[in-house]
């Protein structure tokens, strides 16, 4: 939008922003200075009355040095009178205790000589009486302790005769503070020797309070009641005042009100002439875009229509993979009977066998071209509960020639009851044919003398697993990788339709497809797992095959492949 403007508006809107901002900088920097100014003025005047009663407190202490260690019952009446004056007169003086120890004696034998107010609990106080009396005679120390929060001591230790003396003032550090702050006081902050002693009106950060903030510290406590003593706090005391000046304190609403009204007004009337020329931009823009959505509907249509062919073609590709199987079984076992029949060999039990296996090859070529009609008409498949057992005997019963064609030793490890699934029946057979026949071609690439496929089933207490492994070769990590993408293959024939089709047919029932090696190939089915339902046929767990019928099977077809070669 900012290219329709014209240049005489973009500057002026330009200037009215720049003089903007100037204005608010200008304005906030001189109410933050007078914020400032006023800020150090009431620093001053907390900091000032904060000495003056920390001199106080310490020129207390000092006057009660005179009288505590001068002997007799009227001394001590003088000395309780002038300690009762005190804390009459400073209310933050929370307590006051003077103790003595005789000269080489241990702490443990230090008396309370008096305790003012008498009703004190002092069983706490003698825990601080080893620091007052290890500092340097004539001093007067004040600090804080944890074990007293929000109070400190204010102490000193003289010595007179045979006998030590030590007297300790605890004030209490709000009752100090309080009286010399004054309505909107800022944060307080008393550190006495590392140790906090009072937070007072502290503030909740915000984002710009680190810019905002106005601090002072100073260390408190360096005024000496004579020349000659020296009265401190312990390294580490700072007292800190800080203030953060709020943000919406350094704008001044009525000029900054005054200042938009009139410059509002300007960038309005601008605005009402360039309507206009942003009405006919727009309308020009919209005509473009419509021709835009016409010019990319066009493509989306061409681009349809080539996902539909490639999908056709992906189909047909399917269908030929599919349909190779049981054809391929149908002719050999045909071209295997004619032979026979050739030769005038009355083989009625071979030709029975073989006459049913095409017709359950050919029932199984049915079976697949409904699935495909299905997938045409986006049909799918209806789950159903299958026992895997029988599933597999199945297939075994298909393949089991050719199996014994290539010299492959099948065991079958099924578990007992027989694992059941909620899965087309149809769909796990062509799952295991596949996975099978692709046992088969590997191993038949083999020079080894014993080739042998394992087909296990496994009932787990979460799931039902169907495991064919085999010791060939195995797969390789990029083979892996790849495996279960369409059209990956490692065969000079192969499609790489049959493994895709196979996870995607599991995946349909909640299930999982893998691959792994250990000794070989291992392809993994687990399906999810539902309650068995009673066999309705007698179970099998060992592959039964006449052996006299088996031999004439395979002399036939073997004389089929001998003569095809002698022919070609």
């Amino acid at each position: 939008m900012q290219k329709d403007l014209k240049p005489s508006l973009v500057f002026a809107v330009s200037i009215w922003c720049i003089a903007l901002l100037v204005y608010v900088c200008i304005s906030a920097v001189m109410i933050f200075r007078d914020k400032s100014d006023m800020f150090a003025a009431k620093a001053a005047e907390i900091t000032t009355s904060l000495d003056r009663r920390i001199a106080q407190n310490f020129a207390f202490v000092k006057s009660l040095e005179v009288f505590s260690t001068i002997s007799g019952v009227e001394s001590m009446k003088v000395f309780g009178s002038l300690v009762q004056h005190i804390m009459d007169a400073c209310p933050r003086i929370h307590l006051i205790h003077l103790y003595e120890l005789p000269k080489g004696d241990g702490l443990s034998h230090a008396a309370l000589v008096a305790s003012f107010p008498s009703a004190t609990d002092v069983a706490a106080i003698p825990a601080v009486l080893p620091t007052v009396i290890n500092q340097p005679r004539g001093m007067i120390r004040g600090f804080a302790d944890p074990r007293f929060p929000g109070r400190y001591f204010t102490t000193t230790h003289i010595e007179n005769g045979n006998a030590h003396y030590a007297i300790i003032m605890l004030l209490d550090v709000a009752e100090m503070i309080k009286p010399i702050l004054q309505s909107g006081a800022p944060e307080v902050e008393w550190i006495i020797g590392s140790v906090p002693a009072i937070l007072l009106n502290d503030e909740q950060d915000s984002f710009f309070s680190p810019w905002l903030r106005l601090e002072r510290t100073i260390v408190p406590g360096l005024h000496k009641t004579a020349s000659e003593d020296v009265t401190n706090f312990p390294e580490g005391t700072v007292f800190r005042i800080s203030e953060t000046v709020d943000l919406s304190e350094l704008f001044n609403p009525l000029g900054l009100a005054a200042y938009c009204s009139l410059s509002a007004a300007a960038v309005a009337a601008a605005y009402y002439s360039l309507h206009q020329r942003r009405l006919s931009q727009r309308l020009r823009q919209s005509e473009e875009e419509a021709l835009g959505r016409a010019a990319r509907l066009e493509k989306e249509n061409r681009l349809e229509h080539a996902a539909r062919v490639n999908a056709i073609g992906e189909l047909a590709a399917g269908i030929i993979h599919e349909l190779a199987q049981p054809l391929t079984s149908l002719l050999s076992q045909s071209q295997a009977s004619l032979k026979t029949l050739e030769e005038n060999q009355t083989h009625v039990d071979f030709l029975k066998r073989a006459m049913d296996a095409n017709v359950r090859d050919a029932k199984r070529a049915g079976r697949i071209l409904g699935k495909i009609r299905d997938y045409i008409v986006n049909t799918v498949a209806v789950p159903e509960i299958t026992t895997l057992n029988s599933a597999i005997l199945e297939i075994v019963d298909i393949l089991n020639l050719e199996i014994k064609q290539r010299n492959v030793s099948l065991v079958l490890c099924l578990a007992e009851p027989s694992p059941v699934a909620n899965i087309n029946r149809i769909e796990l057979e062509q799952v295991i044919h596949n996975l099978v026949r692709n046992s088969i071609e590997a191993l038949g690439t083999l020079e080894q003398p014993q080739k042998r496929i394992t087909i296990q089933t496994i009932a787990d207490h979460t799931a039902n697993i169907i495991q064919v492994s085999d010791n060939g070769p195995g797969l390789s990590q990029d083979t892996l990788a790849q495996l279960f993408q369409p059209f990956f293959t490692t065969k000079n024939s192969g499609m790489g339709l049959g493994l895709s089709l196979s996870q995607r047919i599991v995946q349909r029932v909640g299930g999982l497809l893998t691959a792994s090696n250990k000794d070989g190939a291992v392809f993994t089915i687990t399906l999810p797992k539902v309650e068995p339902v009673p066999a309705t046929e007698p179970h099998r767990m060992v592959l039964a095959v006449d052996a006299a019928r088996d031999r004439q099977l395979e002399h036939a077809i073997n004389h089929f492949t001998a003569s095809k070669r002698f022919a070609g």
